[in-house]
Order: structure tokens, then C-alpha cells, then sequence
């Protein structure tokens, strides 16, 4: 009797179990979908009111849309800016310079709803694309090189493709959802060449201050990004050698408030290593590199908090490097962190707690600074509904890919789906999961 108690039981417990795995998965099926004449890298999407039967001929999915049950139009996304690839589908797996730099990106074409291009703007031979944040305004910044190092400035448009006004002089590295623009006598050489200044503009145009680096002797203008709102700026004048890497912070006004200088660590300043949030501060990776051991340096990786002030409130270790991307969640509480090495940090923005932590069977063990190519590298991440997606790059040269999907609250897996010999990216949306698929020519929406 009493095993055959137990035999229930564990049944039941079974069968709970299996429902909790089960309620934890999502569906992701294609609601919009699109065929392309031409290899894209990257699409920035828009909203539109439509009506039912101009959704369909949009690409959106009759199923989908009759579940809607709408009488007054639909509001749909649409893709209203794509850049263009200038190499076909050899592009690169580091996700920052295939959808940014001319090297990858040959047109910018922009789109009105109805699929009718409006404009065209072709990129030069060494330039860089920036957007605010909202995609208010797209920046094309000409960026020095060896063989012509006096290619500078830039140029400011608006989502329609207008000229807002044009930049002679320093090259743009950031601009903000009202159009103000941060600017710096950029320099080709690695390590850059000391001294150099930050610019910021008005969307007129107009100088609105310099912004002095105070350490010309050690460090140069490297690298700017305003705040979700644009209220703040995070500029940075990065040490040569072992000399420091300064972050200097700034009101949009150009106000300085604070800085902090990591005087034993080297900062890889990328855009996607930073996640800031306004009225609160910004995360950032940073590596301590130092003293010889049988086995070389010694590297280790931190991400630490800092206030608009400059003030450090956490720091925590991270196990391992590889290519990271930092994104903050949609309530504001926590930042993740992926790594192409497999793993996932969640923390805790009031206090640096780690509330969860993801590690992939293929990845190496922390300090090991080695991983396969052979394995699905995490190299892109969007947070949408507490889900964080994220898409794994396959081979060297990069031949296949995976969609993730986790559970922002507990890291749990929610959904895999691979693709065998395809190369996908994310799309630019603000209410849906856009996948490119660049080796189909063709772009989806995920739901």
C-alpha cells in the first residue's frame, strides 16, 4: 500500500513538473515576412496605421491579422530604413561593424510603407553609421585612415533621409533623439595618437562647446554615447599603453558633472559594452591586465556601475571575456550581460547582486580565455517582455545560426531554433522580434 502511495505521488510530481517545463516555453511563429531583391544587413522598422488588406500585401500574416479583430485601421511595423551590403552575404559575424561600417554597408535606402523608395544615400570609402536612439536621426561620420588621414566630418539626417546639416572638421561618434551630435578629432594610428578634444552641436548645426580633454599628454577622444533620453553623456579619452582610460560625464548641455579614471584596467570602449540609464548611470566592461605568468598576463573582466558623478556603486567579476553586449531590462532593474563565450550574467541594478547566471555546455571554464568556433558564439541580444533573444554565430567565417530565447527572470531556456547554413540578424524594432535572414534575401517578424 504504501508503495503504491509513493508510486502516486512521485507520478503526480512528475506530471507537475512536466507542466511547469511545458507553461515555460514560447512560440515563436513568422507573422510577417518579406522577400528582398537585394542582400540587406540591417532594417530599421516604423509604425503605420493601415488598413487589413494593405497589411497583407505588406507581408503580414492573414491569420495574424484577422486575430486582431480591428475595425479602425492597424498599426503595423514596417521596414523603413535598410542598409544595403556592399560584399553580398560574406559579411562579418561582429555584429557592430556589418550593419555600421562602409566596409559592409554600401547604401542606406529609405522606404515609405507602401515599399516605395523614397531616397538613396550611398556611403563613402571609409565611413561609419550612428543612430539616435529612438531612430530619429541616422549620423554618417567619415572616419580617418592611413592613406587618407584628413577624411573627417560628417553628415546628420533625419528618418525621412533629409539633410539636417553637414560637419566639416571633426568626425561625429555620437548623436541623441534631438539631434545634438557629439564630435572628436578622431586619429587611424592604434594606439591613437594623444591630445584631441570632444564637440558637441546643436541640430542646426551650430557649435554648442568644447568639451577640453584635460590629459592631451596620455590620452586622446575616443569614443562618446548619450543616454537612452539624452539628457547624459558618457564620453571617454582613452590611455595609450598602460597610461588610464578617463570617463568624463556630462549633461546634454555639455556640463560636465563627474569622471573616473581605471588607472590599472583597460576599457574596451564599444558601444554595445556600455548600457546606460538616465537619471540613474551606466554599466561598462572593463579589464584589469597585469604583471606575467608562466602563462602570459594576467586578464580579468569586471562589470561595474557607475553614477552620473563618476562614483563607482558595484563592481562585480565576470568569469570570462570574449565579445560582449551589455542591455539593460525594460523595467529598469537589471542588466544583463552575454558573452561569445556562452555565458550570461543577470544583476541587480540597485545593488550588483547576480540573480542568475547562464552557462552553455560548450562553454570553456572561467579564466580560459579560448573558446570554439564550432559552437554557436552568442553575438547579438535584444530584451523584449522580460525574454532575452539572443542569436549564436556559428564558424569562423560564420556559416550558421541560432535563435535563443531566455527567461529574464530566471535564465531559463524558452526556445531554440537553429539555422543550418544561414547567416541572421536582428532587425531594429520596437514592438516585435525582426529576424534578416541574410542568406534567404528575406526579413520576419517573430511572435
Amino acid at each position: 500500500m504504501l508503495g503504491k502511495i509513493i508510486l502516486i505521488v512521485l507520478l503526480v510530481l512528475s506530471l507537475t513538473s512536466s507542466a511547469q517545463e511545458d507553461s515555460l516555453k514560447i512560440e515563436l511563429n513568422t507573422v510577417y515576412e518579406k522577400n528582398l531583391d537585394e542582400i540587406i544587413v540591417d532594417a530599421i522598422y516604423d509604425t503605420a496605421t493601415v488598413s487589413v488588406s494593405s497589411a497583407k500585401l505588406m507581408g503580414w500574416e492573414s491569420t495574424y491579422l484577422n486575430q486582431l479583430k480591428t475595425r479602425n485601421g492597424l498599426k503595423v511595423e514596417y521596414p523603413k530604413i535598410m542598409k544595403v551590403s556592399r560584399r553580398g552575404k560574406d559579411v562579418s559575424c561582429y555584429t557592430s561593424n556589418t550593419k555600421n561600417s562602409s566596409y559592409y554597408v554600401k547604401e542606406l535606402k529609405f522606404y515609405n510603407n507602401n515599399n516605395r523608395n523614397l531616397k538613396t544615400i550611398s556611403l563613402g570609402h571609409n565611413d561609419y553609421i550612428y543612430k539616435s536612439t529612438s531612430n530619429r536621426y541616422i549620423l554618417i561620420s567619415k572616419t580617418p585612415t592611413e592613406y587618407d588621414p584628413g577624411y573627417s566630418g560628417g553628415v546628420l539626417y533625419d528618418a525621412r533621409g533629409s539633410k539636417v546639416f553637414e560637419i566639416k572638421g571633426p568626425s561625429p561618434v555620437a548623436v541623441s533623439d534631438e539631434g545634438l551630435i557629439i564630435a572628436a578629432n578622431l586619429d587611424w594610428q592604434v594606439p591613437y595618437k594623444t591630445g584631441g578634444s570632444f564637440y558637441l552641436y546643436e541640430k542646426n548645426g551650430l557649435l554648442k562647446k568644447e568639451i577640453e580633454n584635460p590629459h592631451k599628454q596620455t590620452a586622446s577622444a575616443s569614443f562618446a554615447k548619450f543616454s537612452p533620453e539624452g539628457k547624459f553623456i558618457i564620453i571617454a579619452f582613452t590611455g595609450t599603453g598602460t597610461e588610464p582610460t578617463y570617463f568624463y560625464l556630462a549633461k546634454s548641455n555639455g556640463e560636465v558633472l563627474g569622471h573616473y579614471a581605471f588607472p590599472e584596467y583597460s576599457i574596451i570602449v564599444a558601444s554595445e559594452e556600455i548600457a546606460a540609464l538616465d537619471e540613474v548611470g551606466f554599466a561598462v566592461i572593463f579589464d584589469k591586465v597585469y604583471g606575467a605568468s608562466s602563462k602570459g598576463l594576467v586578464w580579468e573582466q569586471f562589470i561595474c556601475f557607475l553614477d552620473w558623478r563618476g562614483n563607482i556603486k558595484w563592481k562585480q567579476p565576470l568569469e570570462v571575456r570574449g565579445n560582449m553586449v551589455v542591455q539593460i531590462s525594460e523595467d529598469k532593474s537589471k542588466v544583463y550581460v552575454i558573452t561569445g563565450f556562452g555565458y550570461i550574467w543577470c544583476f541587480y541594478i540597485a545593488t550588483g547582486q547576480e540573480l542568475w547566471k547562464h552557462k552553455e555546455k560548450w562553454s570553456p571554464d572561467p579564466g580560459s580565455g579560448r573558446c570554439s568556433w564550432e559552437v554557436p558564439r552568442f553575438r547579438e541580444l535584444k530584451v523584449k517582455d522580460d525574454i532575452l533573444y539572443i542569436i549564436g554565430k556559428q564558424g569562423r567565417s560564420w556559416r550558421s545560426s541560432t535563435l535563443f530565447a531566455f527567461d529574464g527572470k530566471t535564465g531559463n531556456l524558452l526556445k531554440k531554433i537553429e539555422y543550418p547554413q544561414e547567416k541572421i540578424t536582428f532587425g531594429e524594432t520596437t514592438e516585435n522580434i525582426s529576424i534578416i535572414n541574410i542568406s534567404k534575401s528575406s526579413i520576419s517578424i517573430l511572435k
